[in-house]
């Protein structure tokens, strides 16, 4: 294996344990239901990890591994993943250099820089919508 092959290997398993506890925590705060998704960008590759298809919660191993034009890299682990959402996280990671992660909760989107960042904004977007629900326009 070369350095850079070591490298790499690294930084998925990082973003794979990261991604892990991001998620798990999402659903906990409930932010996230059944089918929404967390990514994150894999250091500053062309390779994301995605929630999978099925029910949570998901264990480092279950995130798949793909790349920016929605194609999932083969013989790595991973579970299933809906092509569609596939695409679009890939469409914006591929937009924008400088995200780091992305929340899928429902009809939301919510980026960030980081996978903190996406977190910390989704929980923000869930009170606010929480709020917004709580008390309607009159």
């Amino acid at each position: 294996m070369t350095a850079r092959a070591a490298e790499l290997e690294v930084a998925v398993a990082r973003t794979r344990e990261a991604i892990a506890a991001a998620d798990a925590r999402l659903r906990d705060a409930g932010v996230l239901d059944a089918g929404d998704r967390v990514s994150a960008r894999v250091a500053d590759e062309a390779l994301f990890l995605i929630t999978p298809d099925g029910v949570a919660p998901h264990g480092p191993e279950g995130f798949v591994l793909a790349q920016d034009d929605a194609t999932v890299v083969p013989h790595t682990p991973g579970g299933e993943v809906d092509d569609v959402a596939l695409a679009d996280h890939a469409r914006r990671y591929r937009a924008d250099a400088a995200l780091g992660a992305l929340v899928q909760s429902g009809e939301l989107r919510i980026a960030g820089a980081d996978l903190d960042a996406a977190v910390d904004a989704a929980g923000s977007a869930r009170e606010l919508r929480d709020r917004a629900a709580a008390h309607p326009p009159t």
